[in-house]
């Protein structure tokens, strides 16, 4: 599932993929500063088009970096440094899914937008899990928060609602519209694998689940969540 997508209008269009993507060190010049910027250069088919991304200021000397995807579902690039107290180390660089606010053209995700940030199910806000929804409402979260499959059988389960809530494909994939509501619950209903369904009331969008993981807490009323649960 879609949990992140490049927000490079170049690398957006239709029949447009990445096919090239190169690491470099470029020395820079910022408000009379010298540094040296670590940057991805992007090459998307177009022979015109050279989007860039900065990842970072390199505060040494550096030839040698690598980005890598982690189990976590997070982007994170090192680069070497050599003779730090007689030893050669790699550091962390840049972190995609980070705590910190966009600066200076660089781009950090939320942590909530990482589907496993509050384990098998979770309510997250400004990177931290917060809560545990439940049919009788929110409460503390822990790595135990959990939902009960819900069955196939239409009549041995029913929906609980959560408001200002998102889905963390919801961000970055366009979902369906304009569907009415009902016809979205519909479709979950029908669906034995479906875990829940996600619905914009402002453009009648609907995001159909089959996992549900972390969901991001948003504000706005006009995002609701609709959680399966067996009838007890």
């Amino acid at each position: 599932m879609r949990y992140w997508s490049s927000t490079f209008p170049e690398l957006n269009r239709e029949n447009v993929t990445i096919v090239n993507a190169t690491l470099v060190i470029q020395e820079t010049e910022y408000e009379e500063n010298n540094f040296n910027a670590l940057r991805c250069n992007l090459q998307n088919g177009q022979s015109f088009e050279f989007p860039t991304l900065d990842l970072g200021q390199v505060q040494y000397n550096s030839s040698l970096s690598y980005l890598r995807l982690g189990i976590d579902g997070n982007l994170r690039l090192y680069t070497y440094r050599a003779n730090v107290r007689g030893n050669a180390v790699w550091t962390l660089l840049y972190t995609l899914f980070d705590r910190r606010e966009d600066e200076g053209g660089m781009i950090f995700e939320d942590e909530c937008q990482l589907p496993n940030r509050c384990g098998n199910f979770g309510l997250c806000e400004d990177s931290q899990c917060v809560g545990c929804p439940t049919p009788n409402g929110v409460f503390a979260w822990s790595k135990d928060c959990n939902t009960k499959s819900p069955g196939c059988n239409a009549s041995g389960f029913k929906y609980y609602q959560l408001k200002g809530v998102n889905h963390f494909t919801v961000k970055y994939t366009a979902g369906t519209e304009p569907v009415k509501q009902s016809d979205c619950e519909s479709n979950c209903t029908k669906d034995c694998n479906c875990m829940g369904y996600f619905y914009h009331t402002d453009n009648s969008r609907c995001w159909i689940a089959y996992e549900l993981k972390t969901l991001t807490r948003v504000g706005n009323s006009t995002s609701l969540a609709y959680i399966k649960t067996p009838v007890t």
